[in-house]
């Protein structure tokens, strides 16, 4: 047995598993198992459910991040990628915003 076969039956091991990971949750969310109904839903100081711009905005530069990690990774697949300048700390500031949106609806007492 060689380096060779080893590190090709590992990495295709890994990724049949990460497909299979893959279409297991999709299959979830497409037949309802796993609701997304509430993703982008807050709870105010009065109870009521509301849209959470926090949510939104974390959502959407994870999603980002995600997709220029990938990128990087189709660029070099033999190595392990950097991420772009400035990246990071978008995503650090982006979950912090959010953090700071819960923080204040936290100490933030209920309308009588």
């Amino acid at each position: 047995m060689t380096f060779s076969f080893l590190s090709d039956f590992a990495r295709i091991t890994v990724l049949l598993f990460l497909f299979g990971l893959a279409v297991t949750i999709a299959f979830k969310i497409l037949s309802g198992v796993i609701g997304l109904g509430g993703l982008f839903y807050g709870i105010d100081s009065n109870g009521h459910r509301k849209i959470s711009p926090e949510r939104i905005q974390m959502f959407l530069i994870s999603i980002g991040v995600a997709f220029q990690y990938i990128a990087a990774c189709a660029k070099s697949p033999g190595s392990m990628p950097q991420l772009p300048d400035g990246m990071l700390e978008v995503f650090g500031a982006s979950h912090a915003f959010y953090l700071g949106g819960k923080a204040i609806s936290a100490f933030r007492k209920p309308v009588a």
